[in-house]
């Protein structure tokens, strides 16, 4: 499977909004190294070892729309095991078809921006033509720029910025498909 090209502007995207740098060097004929740095954190703790209840099983379908391997893979396998059926798509076009094919069964969707053959935003307005009314999260690793906001007045409902933890995930598709819909 071929990316759209992006990978530089969405590392390069993802390092300024967590305050990192890059440094390359390179050799003509022999190739370039890129070293990526990020401030020191602190981590939080573990999953599972704060005493929380646990959170009640999804339910519906959710529709996921994006062109880097492990993204979807990652969220296919999250939402799966947080109780939620799942419909992929590499690209805006295949998501707008499958979409289009199964808009009646779908609960929500989540949409990359920066993919081939049809972008994010493309997507986006075929999905809205089809059905105004389903919730559309928005993931990019590109920040909260011009096409995002773009989208949120159009009806998107909300930014799921990459990289980003499984919890965050879980709260966004929590809000957008409450207990017993689907």
């Amino acid at each position: 499977m071929r990316g759209s090209g992006l990978g530089l502007p969405t590392v390069y995207g993802i390092l300024q909004s967590h305050h990192g740098a890059v440094q390359v060097e390179s050799v003509p004929g022999r190739g370039s190294t890129f070293t990526v740095r990020f401030p020191e954190g602190a981590l939080p703790a573990p999953e599972g070892s704060a005493s929380r209840p646990p959170a009640s099983r999804g339910k519906g379908t959710i529709l996921v729309v994006d062109d880097e391997p492990v993204i979807m893979t990652l969220m296919v396998e999250a939402l799966q095991r947080l109780g939620y059926a799942t419909l992929s798509a590499w690209d805006g076009e295949e998501g707008a078809e499958r979409f289009a094919a199964a808009h009646a069964d779908l609960s929500a969707v989540i949409l990359d921006l920066k993919m081939p053959r049809l972008g994010g935003s493309g997507c986006f307005r075929r999905i809205q033509a089809v059905d105004p009314g389903v919730p559309v999260l928005i993931c990019t690793g590109y920040g909260d720029n011009e096409e995002v906001q773009d989208l949120l007045r159009m009806g998107a409902k909300g930014l799921l910025k990459k990289p980003f933890r499984v919890s965050e995930l879980e709260g966004w598709i929590r809000m957008l498909v409450p207990a017993g819909s689907g």
